[in-house]
């Protein structure tokens, strides 16, 4: 992606202003469950992305917006394909151009699925083999769709993110390498991550057999 060091700072931001207000959330007992946690984080995204899409334009001339897609095909797809929410990013400023996105599945820290910060990384520890075949399951599955599969692990403190092809390939249970969420984000931005035929429109994740339960979609424009 283009050079945008503001867009992607104060974008950075906002993940983890709305990463903080869900774990306060889950901290003071207002949700529980995977599937909570990812509906209020995500509505939480939305919130912030267009309050302080404003700011985020800054001299650089550039619009950004979120919403979440819904289509009734869309509930049935984590039983199907093991991806909790999907994320598309729609880019159409001067001179560059891309649709692109990746599917995840949630879980939350337990004592099998251990987040561990070190002074220069973060890593997700799996340390129950049942669970761990569980999720493998649920995996291929999301591999089979696209390469750019993850779990968001949901942790006390922190959401990390793991690639999914590095979980199908553990054997037993292993430490894996992690990324904190705004760090996720903003290399997505930056196009280090992302499928291209993954686009915004509905029908597009239908033709790859793929659809979830809830989409956040994000543009940035070029403001005419």
């Amino acid at each position: 992606m283009l050079v945008l060091n503001g867009i992607i700072r104060r974008f950075g931001e906002i993940v983890d202003q709305s990463k903080d207000n869900t774990l306060n959330a889950l901290n003071n007992g207002e949700i529980q469950d995977e599937s909570a946690i990812t509906g209020r984080f995500l509505a939480f995204l939305v919130n912030e992305i267009n309050q302080h899409g404003r700011e985020m334009i800054g001299t650089e001339g550039i619009r950004i917006t979120s919403s979440i897609l819904t289509d009734r095909g869309f509930s049935s797809a984590e039983s199907r394909f093991g991806a909790d929410f999907g994320v598309i990013l729609d880019i159409n400023i001067d001179g560059f151009t891309l649709k692109k996105g990746f599917i995840c599945q949630a879980k939350r820290e337990t004592n099998s699925i251990t987040i561990r910060h070190h002074q220069f990384r973060t890593s997700v520890l799996f340390n129950d083999n049942q669970q761990l075949t569980r999720l493998q399951r649920q995996i291929e599955n999301m591999l089979t769709i696209t390469p750019d599969s993850f779990v968001i692990i949901y942790g006390q403190n922190e959401f990390v993110m793991v690639p999914a092809i590095s979980i199908s390939g553990l054997d037993t249970s292993g430490e894996l390498y992690g990324k904190q969420v705004s760090k996720f984000f903003k290399d997505f931005l930056m196009c280090f991550i992302g499928d291209r035929r993954l686009t915004r429109n509905p029908e597009d994740w239908a033709e790859i057999k793929t659809s979830t339960a809830q989409i956040l979609s994000i543009e940035i424009k070029q403001k005419y």
